[in-house]
């Protein structure tokens, strides 16, 4: 019920313009920002940030403090997830306690037992890219990649969930449309849904118009519009020493929002400099020149997690 009330406030307030007192209902959590691939339209190498990966006090503690608000717990941001030496148990500590679990990798993992935690540990969506239907296709936009790695690791995910009867995790293969692509998209749907269970296509983003992605994105790179970004009143990206970005496309924290590790994730996000910060919106240096007003957590899709729970 806390996390259904929250939610109504949260979207009251966007709507709207009032300011109530909410949480974020999607936290997206930096286990890491390192990776253990250098993929093509990734802006990881740019970082000037140092590299780490969260403490296990803090993470707890974020998840204790959000756990009866927030609708989804998303790994992602930078770095791969499961490179962290505490990943799975950091899954368990996050459902143990009624939370969702969207993991977002490359699936480039050594270890094929790992499919196994994965379905056991009752995570509920992977999210994986597809960049290629080959070794050499997939190498264009990730070049050290392993496209037959990531192939074996989500057919043995598939057959783990039949063989235990399960329905999740729901394995998401995304494509993302590129010039190297181009004409091949049905391909590309074919070879995801043999690997998975959902695909989505969707369109290279250009990290707020921090990294030049032209070359590879099709068609003119155009920023869409000036809405309000609805990601400013639902998503907190916390990176992996506890600061909070203004969003998951500011990957190296040029806009600090907060510290999780210092004040209080409500505290955080009902304040003064937060306020001021989605009022300013696309006014702002970091977001003007942003391509993306498709947000995870689009009206619709809030309505439909919400029904589910």
């Amino acid at each position: 019920m806390h996390r259904k009330i929250n939610a109504a406030k949260v979207l009251l307030c966007y709507l709207s313009r009032i300011e109530l007192t909410i949480n974020p209902i999607l936290i997206e959590l930096e286990l890491t920002n390192v990776c253990n691939r250098r993929c093509v339209m990734c802006p990881n190498d740019r970082m000037t940030r140092a590299s780490g990966f969260m403490d296990w006090t803090l993470f707890t503690d974020i998840v204790n403090q959000t756990i009866d608000t927030a609708l989804e717990y998303s790994f992602d941001f930078q770095g791969e997830p499961t490179l962290h030496p505490r990943f799975l148990e950091m899954v368990n500590y996050v459902k143990q306690r009624g939370g969702r679990i969207a993991l977002y990798t490359n699936m480039n993992f050594h270890d094929e037992n790992l499919n196994d935690e994965l379905v056991n540990s009752g995570i509920d969506k992977i999210v994986v890219s597809l960049h290629g239907t080959g070794d050499e296709s997939y190498r264009i936009i990730s070049p050290d990649g392993d496209y037959s790695r990531v192939a074996a690791n989500l057919g043995r995910l598939k057959r783990v969930k039949k063989q235990k009867k399960k329905m999740r995790p729901v394995a998401v293969v995304n494509i993302i449309r590129t010039v190297e692509n181009e004409g091949k998209i049905a391909e590309l749907k074919r070879e995801a849904a043999r690997l998975g269970d959902v695909c989505e296509v969707n369109d290279m983003h250009d990290w707020a118009g921090d990294h030049d992605v032209r070359k590879l994105r099709q068609g003119k790179l155009k920023t869409k519009g000036a809405g309000r970004c609805i990601r400013l009143w639902t998503t907190a990206a916390i990176m992996w020493d506890g600061r909070i970005a203004a969003c998951c496309y500011d990957y190296d924290g040029k806009v600090m929002l907060g510290d999780a590790g210092r004040d209080s994730i409500t505290a955080i996000w009902n304040s003064d400099g937060m306020k001021e910060f989605r009022k300013n919106g696309r006014r702002s240096g970091l977001c003007c020149k942003c391509n993306d007003l498709d947000p995870q957590f689009s009206i619709k899709n809030i309505f439909e997690y919400l029904r589910s729970w």
